[in-house]
Order: C-alpha cells, then sequence, then structure tokens
C-alpha cells in the first residue's frame, strides 16, 4: 500500500486516492513510496494555457464533405482539431436556359450538392411540387418538366435547389411559342415575288392596253 506521496519533495494529501498538480512554468517531480518503502518517481509538466499555432487543413472542405483543421500548442505539442463547414453548393451546368413554349424538353441543372443533402426546389422564391421535376445523382441532377415549365409566364425566372448545406440558384428564360411558318403554296398573303394568277395577269394586261389607248381627239 502506498505510504506517502511527495510532489517536489512536499508531502501532499490525496483524497480517493488522488490529487491535482498546479501549473508550472517548470518540471515537477513526483515521488511516490509504499509502505515497504519502494519508490516510483516521475516528472511532469503543467501548463497553465496552451497556445495554438498552425492551423493545418487536412482534408480541405467541399460541397460534399467537411474538412479538418488541426492545429498544434507551441507549448506541450499537443494538437486540436475543428470541423470546417461544407462549402456553399452552386449551379455547375444547366444555368440561363432557356425553355420555348410548346416544346417537349423540360430544362435540367446540375448541382454540385450531395444528392443525400437534397431537400427541395423552388421556383421565383415558391417551393414547387415534387411532381412537377425529376432528380438523379451526379451530385444533383434537377429537370423541371415541360409540362410545367409550360404553365409559366414568357420572362425571366430563377430556380434555387435547397439543401441541408445551402442554396444553389440561377435563372432561366421562358420564351414565346414560335410563330408557324407559312404554307407552301398559300395564295392568301401574296409577297412581291407570288405568281400571279391567270386571271388576274388577264385583268393586268387589260388594264394597261386599255390605259395605253389614245383618246378621241
Amino acid at each position: 500500500m502506498l505510504d506517502t506521496v511527495k510532489l517536489d519533495s512536499n508531502i501532499v494529501t490525496l483524497t480517493n486516492s488522488k490529487f491535482t498538480v498546479s501549473a508550472k512554468d517548470s518540471a515537477q517531480k513526483i515521488v511516490v513510496t509504499d509502505e515497504a518503502e519502494n519508490e516510483t518517481a516521475a516528472t511532469i509538466t503543467v501548463y497553465a494555457d496552451h497556445v495554438w499555432v498552425g492551423g493545418k487543413v487536412t482534408p480541405e472542405p467541399t460541397t460534399t464533405e467537411t474538412g479538418v483543421k488541426t492545429y498544434t500548442c507551441s507549448v506541450s505539442s499537443e494538437t486540436t482539431t475543428e470541423k470546417i463547414p461544407k462549402l456553399a453548393p452552386s449551379i455547375t451546368e444547366g444555368a440561363n436556359g432557356t425553355y420555348q413554349q410548346g416544346s417537349k424538353d423540360g430544362l435540367t441543372f446540375k448541382s454540385n450538392i450531395a444528392l443525400a443533402d437534397f431537400e427541395s426546389v423552388s421556383v421565383d422564391g415558391k417551393v414547387i411540387d415534387k411532381a412537377n421535376y425529376t432528380t438523379a445523382e451526379g451530385s444533383t441532377v434537377v429537370t423541371l418538366k415541360a409540362d410545367y415549365l409550360a404553365t409559366l409566364s414568357v420572362g425571366k425566372c430563377t430556380l434555387a435547389i435547397h439543401s441541408v448545406t445551402g442554396t444553389a440558384s440561377t435563372e432561366f428564360t421562358i420564351a414565346a411559342k414560335a410563330a408557324d411558318p407559312e404554307k407552301p403554296g398559300d395564295s392568301t398573303k401574296l409577297g412581291a415575288h407570288s405568281p400571279r394568277r391567270p386571271e388576274m395577269q388577264a385583268i393586268w394586261l387589260f388594264g394597261l392596253a386599255f390605259c395605253s389607248y389614245p383618246a378621241d381627239r
């Protein structure tokens, strides 16, 4: 059994077999003696405060993974770490796209959000129903369906893909439906180079001859 415990030659009192060593600028020696007078000694250094320096980042944060920054104490060489939040997401493909009314194709947007972090999609600040779009891996690919796009007014719209790590946003445009081209043979609109019909040509020739006939003197 223990007989005495000394700290720098001073006997200390144990409480529940423990004692506290206060901070000191230099090393302190502990000597433990049992009833058979066997001694065990140890030298320790207790610092009042850590001085954290460095701040090495490994790994770097991404939009899908957090990063870690490690600091080292210049006094004791101990290390501590802190977590670095994931980076804010962004649209990586499909930004500023255009949908033309009447098209059967939707609009696709790709973000660097992890699909597991995906929450919702909003257009012009309003969260839209999941039935109006599809999602796919890579990192998160959102496709607005043509049926939904057809309900939007002509002009610019704002798209936002929401996730637990932030929001990726961009604009897209709804363009008016293209005018139907004039059908071949349509005689309702005669241009400058439209061929004259035979009866129209005859009337034109008759009028020309009448105007050219000399008046009676």
